[in-house]
């Protein structure tokens, strides 16, 4: 308590309520509850919930921010990354309002500090934040090759890869958002996102040199914005994307055989100084990750172009089949399948393999009549 009152705390973590009343229990019987309160106000002040909130604010102190999960793990981890910060702009304040109480009148009353922060309520920490994420900054260079080839060696297709990826990149640094874009000819398309966004994967896209991601894809560079990132001249706004009012983003290309083959993006809500550590990281992890992202990429696209060309066969063969029995061109036959997919909501495979269906049973019952025919001891009769 004392250091507190001498200036030799800069963060204070409160873990229980009983804490906080025994604390101010003490400064009171030593007649320096006051003193207390004033130093509190001075330096990051964290609570790990509402309860602990709730007796402090009894006291006249406002937390700054409780942790993500009420956990002592997660207010530990997160005081660290956060803290100082709100140490810094505490600091500010203050020394702003000692430069302009220089200029005020004699008996003039300043304003309440305790009163203005009173109205703000006590923020989170996202509960987005990543499983215990700071304490894997510091994993040896073996512990992360280990943990991306077992992620990416199992040769699934490329969504999979990606999911897997973004969840491996969120988990060793701290983030709000993570977003892999692959390159497609001249496009840098949406293809894994960390936070749910079902509509705009596989169709969200923007051309090589637009916005942040383009830009990094364009000159294979990093980027690493820690403030106001859409006040960045290479920001692009896209409209339906929450993460584009967020605070700071760090970009990094993904290289395979020296050629760009897509963007690891993570975003942060609140302003975030990415270290040269999680910068060198994270293109590391695109380096690394690249063969796989490009080989899964092929696979796939090899994949759909088998698919078309199956789907292609069948409709044919389908269509023959309806030209030899309704007596259609093979125009009139494919307009047929054409309105029975609209009208029964069913792709035309789905109908080709039907018609080809119809076909294979109608071949099998006229044979089995034909069998039990020839058996029939009265047939010869």
């Amino acid at each position: 308590m004392l250091a507190v009152i001498h200036g030799m705390v800069d963060v204070a973590l409160f873990m229980t309520a009983v804490q906080v009343i025994h604390l101010f229990l003490i400064a009171e019987q030593m007649a320096l509850g006051n003193e207390l309160r004033m130093a509190l106000q001075g330096i990051a002040v964290l609570s790990i919930g509402p309860t602990t909130t709730e007796e402090l604010e009894h006291y006249g102190i406002k937390p700054d921010f409780e942790p993500s999960r009420p956990k002592m793990g997660f207010l530990v981890n997160e005081a660290a990354q956060y803290a100082g910060r709100v140490v810094l702009e505490k600091r500010e304040r203050r020394d702003n309002a000692e430069f302009h109480s220089g200029d005020a009148a004699p008996g003039e009353r300043q304003p309440s500090l305790t009163r203005s922060r009173a109205v703000r309520p006590v923020r989170q920490v996202s509960p987005s934040t990543p499983t215990m994420a700071g304490f894997r900054d510091g994993l040896a260079h073996f512990d992360i090759l280990h943990e991306i080839s077992s992620r990416i060696a199992s040769a699934d297709p490329l969504h999979l890869v990606l999911d897997r990826v973004v969840a491996f990149v969120a988990t060793v640094i701290p983030c709000d958002s993570c977003f892999i874009y692959t390159r497609e000819e001249d496009k840098l398309i949406l293809r894994a996102s960390k936070n749910p966004h079902a509509s705009l994967l596989d169709k969200l896209g923007m051309s090589l040199g637009e916005g942040v991601t383009g830009w990094v894809a364009q000159h294979r560079e990093p980027v690493a914005i820690s403030t106001r990132a859409s006040e960045d001249v290479r920001f692009s706004s896209f409209g339906n994307l929450p993460e584009d009012r967020f605070e700071a983003i760090l970009s990094t290309p993904i290289l395979c055989a020296n050629r760009v083959v897509g963007v690891i993006n993570l975003q942060h809500r609140e302003a975030y100084i990415h270290s040269d550590l999680q910068i060198r990281l994270l293109s590391t992890i695109g380096f690394l990750v690249g063969a796989e992202i490009e080989r899964a990429r092929l696979e796939t696209e090899n994949s759909e172009l088998t698919n078309r060309l199956e789907t292609r066969k069948t409709v044919d063969r389908a269509k023959g089949l309806l030209q030899r029995d309704l007596g259609l061109s093979e125009e009139d036959a494919y307009r047929t399948m054409q309105r029975e997919s609209r009208q029964r909501r069913k792709s035309m495979r789905e109908i080709a393999e039907a018609v080809l269906l119809a076909e294979d049973l109608r071949r099998t019952l006229a044979e089995q009549g034909s069998t039990q025919v020839l058996a029939d001891p009265n047939h010869s009769k």
